[in-house]
């Protein structure tokens, strides 16, 4: 019986910490059936004081987050990615405690879920992001493709801004505006089949707008080049600034890549077709991509544009706004997408109090969503004001029946937070769509592709659906 009682314990805490997140749904729900009955056009759209409770409620247990991490773990998600998450805990806990100590706090369970769940609540898991940039990382990606036929080389162009995005002016207007200016990328091909080449993929990578490089997704991004064959990948290193700075870059590097002259003696060939994937916030950029595209040949009727051939997300984020759904409240407890990773990235990637942000990273000092209540708020209002724009927020684009039928493909896990928006674009995208839902995965999946199995099959049904673009006789 006393090895029977920690466990009725523990399970005690998670249905606890269920409990609050159901109390928070039927006020979501309550919420939504008030927009059904005012026919609200924008779905979750003005669900701001919910989402403030989904986000904000939950932090308050730590104790019952550090028993679903430390020691209960992920059971909802496949058995491979429990255990890598029991890796990822014993790692935090080692890193967040000196030595000695540190060895103590390893061997416990209790103690490292503790670790994790402080630092998840704390928004100081988004460090993690940054291990795909360390050079132990590219160590390990460069050795395990040692013996691949696939070559990876980081390239810098110049290109012309040749559409300037306006923020700050109503949403559908684009100034021409021309500007030179520097942008690096990995070029990924493979060697032995250089003559053949016709169409390209450019991927676009995820990191809550703020975080991470192509160099981070190399891991999945060459063993897709290799399954592809003979159609290289271009990874843009965007910049990780304030909306809409990473998108300007896609722009611009979109349209080098479908109009300028330099385009054949920098890849080695001119490619015919350009699908455009993206993971994460990679696929809101690419997804955006479309829009703008979209609205600068309704305003320059003159300027000729290649649209994309089809374009690949996955477990993308199309409504980046503090707002709940159904899928969302598992931010509450996923070890990967915790709610404070979202709070962080929406916080800078909407580029308010630039200064204060920095004053923050630098003094360790509390981030926003740990203030007052009052506060929390009020930031909560800026954010969305800044981030309403469609083009940080493609659900709030209102001309979908202006863009072009590109075929879309969109792919998320069934207990990823973000699950929600791919159903909802899927729903609203006019073009054809293939909305795929894996099952036992968690967001993110496509950077353990080395080390799960499940991840690995997950990656293939990613280059599954790129081949079918690629081979569909598309006209736009």
């Amino acid at each position: 019986m006393c090895k029977r009682r920690p466990k009725l314990k523990q399970y005690l805490y998670v249905s606890r910490c269920l409990r609050i997140m159901f109390e928070i749904l039927l006020n979501f729900k309550q919420d939504i059936d008030k927009e059904n009955a005012n026919e609200s056009k924008r779905l979750l759209a003005s669900n701001y004081e919910v989402g403030f409770q989904g986000f904000t409620y939950t932090q308050k247990y730590i104790k019952e987050l550090s028993v679903i991490f430390g020691c209960i773990g992920p059971f909802w998600l496949h058995h491979s990615f429990q255990k890598i998450f029991r890796r990822l805990t014993i790692g935090v806990a080692l890193f967040q405690t000196t030595f000695p100590k540190s060895l103590v706090v390893c061997r416990n369970k209790k103690s490292r879920g503790m670790k994790y769940a402080k630092a998840s609540v704390s928004g100081k898991i988004l460090r993690l992001l940054n291990v795909g940039d360390s050079k132990f990382h590219s160590f390990y990606v460069n050795f395990q493709y040692r013996r691949s036929c696939v070559k990876s080389v980081a390239k810098i162009v110049d290109v012309e801004n040749l559409f300037q995005i306006c923020v700050e002016k109503p949403f559908v207007k684009v100034n021409e505006y021309k500007r030179k200016k520097q942008l690096r990328f990995r070029y990924i091909f493979n060697r032995y089949k250089i003559d053949d080449r016709k169409d390209i993929l450019l991927h676009v990578h995820g990191g809550c707008f703020i975080k991470s490089s192509p160099d981070a997704h190399e891991i999945y991004l060459r063993d897709w080049t290799q399954k592809l064959s003979n159609v290289p990948i271009v990874a843009l290193d965007y910049s990780k600034s304030k909306f809409p700075a990473g998108l300007q870059d896609v722009l611009d590097f979109y349209l080098w890549l479908t109009t300028s002259d330099q385009v054949e003696s920098v890849l080695g060939y001119k490619p015919e077709k350009v699908i455009v994937s993206g993971d994460s916030a990679g696929a809101n950029l690419a997804v955006a991509l479309c829009l703008i595209l979209t609205d600068i040949t309704k305003l320059k009727s003159s300027v000729s544009i290649n649209f994309p051939a089809g374009i690949v997300g996955v477990y993308g984020v199309f409504k980046v706004l503090p707002v709940m759904s159904p899928s969302r409240l598992l931010s509450g407890i996923d070890p990967v997408l915790y709610q404070t990773v979202n709070l962080s990235g929406l916080y800078y990637y909407s580029g308010i109090n630039e200064e204060q942000k920095i004053e923050e990273l630098k003094n360790n000092k509390k981030q926003w969503f740990q203030k007052t209540d009052d506060e929390v708020k009020e930031i909560f209002n800026k954010v969305t004001n800044i981030l309403e724009h469609p083009y940080a927020t493609p659900l709030y684009y209102n001309f979908f029946d202006d863009v072009p039928k590109i075929p879309l493909s969109l792919i998320s896990c069934q207990f990823c937070p973000l699950l929600d928006d791919s159903i909802e674009l899927a729903n609203t995208w006019k073009g054809p769509v293939n909305l795929q839902v894996l099952n036992s995965l968690p967001h993110g999946f496509l950077n353990f592709t080395l080390i799960s199995n499940e991840a690995m099959i997950a990656s293939d049904k990613c280059v599954n659906q790129v081949e079918q673009l690629l081979n569909l006789d598309h006209n736009l």
